[in-house]
């Protein structure tokens, strides 16, 4: 695949809108690891792969920091309940 078949690939990815060409020539850049002017089916995959990975990682995350402020949310409410009994 070269620059132009990239455009339209990524052009129909991003629903019909135009990408960004600094956009382009970065993803084109950093998906061409052989730097042969071409991006094989392999390196495509590979390049989308990475960045899905990076999405879960940032989902993980912030799953886990939800999870985290639910358990102090519950500990406060908690702890208030205790407090109104005693009162």
């Amino acid at each position: 695949m070269d620059r132009t078949e990239l455009i339209s690939v990524l052009n129909v990815l991003a629903g019909g809108k135009d990408v960004p060409v600094d956009e382009l020539d970065s993803i084109f850049k950093g998906t061409d690891t052989n730097k042969d002017g071409k991006i094989t089916l392999i390196e495509f995959i590979s390049f989308f792969r990475e960045g899905l990975e990076d999405e879960t990682a940032s989902d993980n995350h912030k799953n886990n920091n939800y999870s985290k402020q639910n358990s102090i949310r519950e500990e406060l409410e908690d702890e208030t309940e205790l407090d109104d009994e005693e009162s």
